[in-house]
């Protein structure tokens, strides 16, 4: 898995700028370089929407014996789950 890189100059965007534009700024991000204007793809979308989804399905289902160990082990999920989100997101530029 790589960040994605800049079509225009190849510069590559780095974790910090890729994952607060994911969670914080709106999807859109810009590229410190040649300034080319950057937004999330639909399919990064569905991505960002389902997989926590998945994961408290299953992980309900899972541990459903135990109401803590569920609630632990899906709050750790998910918070590995968004630090591996930009790795997985692609961006195209904004036309």
């Amino acid at each position: 898995m790589k960040l994605q890189k800049c079509n225009v100059c190849m510069h590559q965007f780095g974790w910090k700028k890729t994952y607060k534009s994911v969670f914080f700024k709106g999807w859109e991000m810009q590229c410190s370089k040649c300034e080319t204007h950057y937004v999330l793809d639909l399919r990064s979308k569905w991505i960002f929407y389902f997989t926590p989804s998945l994961v408290i399905i299953a992980l309900n289902n899972l541990f459903s014996f135990d109401f803590y160990i569920t609630l632990f082990g899906t709050f750790f999920s998910l918070i590995l789950i968004s630090f591996l989100f930009p790795y997985v997101m692609k961006f195209s530029p904004d036309i």
